[in-house]
């Protein structure tokens, strides 16, 4: 129900909510859950195209050792090889593998006859996957092009369903430098009369401008009087004044030559800052 409506209501169905109502609870919440549709959507059909691979992952034709039969089920589909054996390596540097998080791969022996250090390095006898991935690859790749665009929609049709305040208002930049402009009544009337010339007459009933803001361009002057506030509160920390004793600042920067840079910032200070 709408805010205000009386009458039985009931709750948003787990099951049978269509996807294009979840825009009521806002634009970014009906994003998400079209997001994570999309997203489940992309994930189901990868996995299913990746089935080859995980039934190969999960054979003796992978693995003979079949040592990955002792890992979680979920992990024997998975390309880990049991099947290994230590290779010399005599040009492995033992930092790199420590720094890769692979020292228990690494290992160093001696020689008998000559005493030297001997490097091996533990090398996996498993082929790679014989069905290509390059396919999935490609269809993520189009799938989440293809969910930013119909995201974007999507958007587009959340917002247009949802009526908010910056639907029904109008920005005016460039108002002509009169002193009519300054005045809201005057624009008041002025929009009103458009309305009357532009909307059919069945529409006229309920047109009317709300409020109107006027916002002067005196952006130089606001940050004038940030300057001025944050030099007051350096030379209050300075002299040690109470708040609001402005002349007695002033009287302070007269007799300090050093600190006549912040005279200008004084010399016509309203009182009540």
């Amino acid at each position: 129900a709408t805010p205000g409506e009386k009458g039985k209501t009931s709750l948003y169905s787990v099951w049978k909510t269509d996807k294009s109502q979840l825009g009521d609870f806002g634009v970014a919440i009906g994003t998400y859950f079209h997001s994570v549709y999309w997203l489940a959507f992309i994930a189901f059909i990868a996995g299913v195209t990746n089935i080859p691979n995980i039934m190969y992952f999960w054979g003796s034709d992978y693995d003979p050792s079949q040592e990955h039969r002792e890992l979680p089920i979920l992990q024997q589909g998975s390309a880990i090889c049991g099947d290994t054996v230590w290779v010399p390596c005599p040009g492995c540097n033992e930092d790199d593998w420590i720094d890769d998080d692979a020292g228990d791969r690494f290992a160093v022996g001696v020689n008998q006859v000559t005493e030297s250090a001997l490097k091996f390095a533990l090398k996996t006898n498993c082929d790679g996957a014989r069905y290509s991935s390059f396919g999935v690859i490609v269809f993520l790749f189009v799938g989440l092009n293809m969910m930013s665009a119909l995201q974007e929609e999507e958007e587009v049709k959340f917002d247009e369903n949802i009526q908010s305040a910056p639907d029904y208002a109008i920005v005016i930049n460039d108002p002509p430098d009169i002193p009519e402009t300054k005045d809201p009544d005057k624009w008041q009337k002025f929009l009103e009369d458009v309305a009357k010339e532009e909307l059919p007459e069945e529409d006229l009933y309920q047109t009317h401008v709300t409020f109107i803001t006027l916002a002067k361009d005196n952006s130089r002057f606001l940050q004038d009087l940030i300057n001025i506030r944050i030099n007051l509160r350096k030379l209050r920390k300075i002299f040690h004044c109470p708040q609001g004793d402005i002349d007695y600042i002033k009287e302070k920067l007269r007799d300090e030559p050093r600190l006549s840079f912040f005279q200008k910032f004084f010399d016509e200070c309203p009182h009540d800052l």
